[in-house]
């Protein structure tokens, strides 16, 4: 039995191939994998943990796995790159995990999933990086190369945010997108008060800690399957990251109001508007994919919102009979993610540096489209869950320029901490512990203000 290959080992080999590979998004290979009934508890946490600890450090790992093999790296097959990757993060990030074990189950791995001598091959190489693992650890960086390799920084991304942050701001947020994001939850108004939540979640033996930016949040730990307690199932909650609520505070809807959700999926910030209107009609969603829409319905039924109108609609796209119909907007708009790296690490790997045009071309068609659907006296939030100035207030000023009657706002009730200037919020997860997310409140002013028939 001593050939037997460690299932969860090799169930994150397979992830891996299929993130680095086969393009996949981290979340949705690991979501499925893990529900696999084989699996215990302590096995998925261990799987979630090898995933997207490799995905995190990739630069790192093939650094060390580069200067310890008599083989390019570019050389080295899919299979065998995902093998030794692992074993580097276990030999460098996991202290529980002895050398030798991740050397031995990557040597069994590579009989597998290769042909010929790979086995000799990892074994070699990984054997050179265990001789070596004080001088890499100690290894002396200059300031660059300590983000692209020891932070796994991409190169054009590092310089992105060089060019509009310190050195030190972006240096911390790289640290900070290595280590794992909290798990937040926010409290249904509707259904139930905070402390009461909390006292049903503690009897669930579910870890409670306060957040840090709004009143309805929860951080919670050491709950395993979520969708497994009595408390998820009755819609008393939702997961949702403090800077997601924030843009909905920020909107501020009242009942009564006509609300648009322009990009809703998967739903967090269209349940929360709908619980401020108190579930009264008046709140319209929509998304550009069916399936993406069904997510939302379904997020709507379990917290029992009966009142949400879901719409099909392309945002990119101007409808005649949107326009001047709303009172408030929410423009949550589709952007690069930089803010949820350390929640989806997978982007710094996908997004590329030409990715960034298109993407703002979108942002500037939406939100002119926004815009266009306010009544005057209307109020716009524009939001995005990145920290590219480019994405964020460059949009906002194309905005301003563009329309006369546009008012920036200020910001009030919120954490001083989290403002620019008093007109926007910026959240970092170094600093705030939550995403990355840039939020803006916009005023459409009635053309009588400035003069205009």
């Amino acid at each position: 039995m001593q050939n037997k290959i460690d299932y969860p080992r090799e169930v994150a080999i397979k992830l891996l191939y299929e993130i680095n590979t086969n393009d996949a998004f981290i979340n949705i290979v690991l979501k499925k994998s893990l529900k696999n009934s084989l699996l215990k508890d302590v096995d998925r946490s261990f799987i979630n943990a090898l995933v997207n600890g490799v995905i995190k450090n990739r630069n790192y790992c093939d650094w060390i796995i580069t200067n310890h093999s008599k083989t390019k790296f570019e050389k080295i097959s899919p299979w065998i790159k995902e093998i030794l990757r692992l074993s580097v993060f276990q030999i460098f990030f996991l202290d529980k995990v002895p050398d030798s074990a991740a050397v031995n189950e990557s040597v069994k791995l590579s009989k597998k999933y290769s042909k010929g001598k790979a086995d000799k091959f990892v074994n070699g190489v990984l054997r050179n990086i265990i001789r070596n693992k004080d001088e890499i650890i100690n290894k002396n960086f200059t300031q660059h190369e300590e983000l692209i390799i020891k932070y796994s920084a991409p190169v054009w991304i590092a310089e992105l945010l060089k060019n509009q942050y310190k050195l030190s701001t972006v240096k911390s947020f790289f640290i900070e997108s290595l280590n794992s994001a909290p798990t937040t939850i926010r409290v249904n108004k509707l259904k139930i008060n905070k402390n009461d939540l909390i006292k049903i979640l503690e009897e669930e033996d579910i870890d409670v800690y306060d957040a840090k930016l709004c009143e309805s949040a929860i951080v919670i730990k050491n709950f395993g399957d979520i969708t497994k307690y009595n408390s998820y199932k009755d819609g008393l909650f939702i997961i949702q990251d403090e800077a997601a609520m924030l843009v909905v505070d920020v909107l501020d809807p009242k009942p009564g109001d006509i609300v648009l959700d322009m990009c809703s999926a998967p739903g967090g910030k269209t349940t929360h508007i709908g619980e401020k209107i108190l579930d009264q009609p008046g709140l319209s969603a929509r998304d550009i994919y069916q399936h993406k829409l069904e997510l939302i319905n379904e997020n709507c039924n379990r917290l029992h919102l009966e009142n949400v109108k879901l719409e099909l609609k392309n945002g990119s796209v101007l409808y005649s009979e949107d326009i001047e119909k709303y009172d408030k907007i929410l423009l949550d708009a589709p952007c690069s993610g930089l803010g949820i790296i350390r929640r989806k690490p997978d982007i710094k790997w996908k997004l590329k540096k030409q990715d960034i045009n298109s993407i703002i071309k979108l942002q500037k068609q939406l939100i002119d489209n926004a815009f266009t659907y306010l009544k005057p006296g209307g109020v716009l939030v524009y939001s995005t869950c990145t920290i590219n100035k480019m994405e964020n207030q460059e949009i906002v000023e194309y905005l301003m320029n563009k329309y006369k009657n546009a008012v920036l706002l200020d910001i009030e009730n919120v954490n001083k901490d989290i403002l620019l200037n008093d007109k926007f919020i910026q959240t970092f997860p170094e600093l705030d512990g939550c995403d990355g997310f840039f939020i803006s409140k916009i005023l459409k002013a009635s053309k009588d203000i400035h003069g205009k028939s």
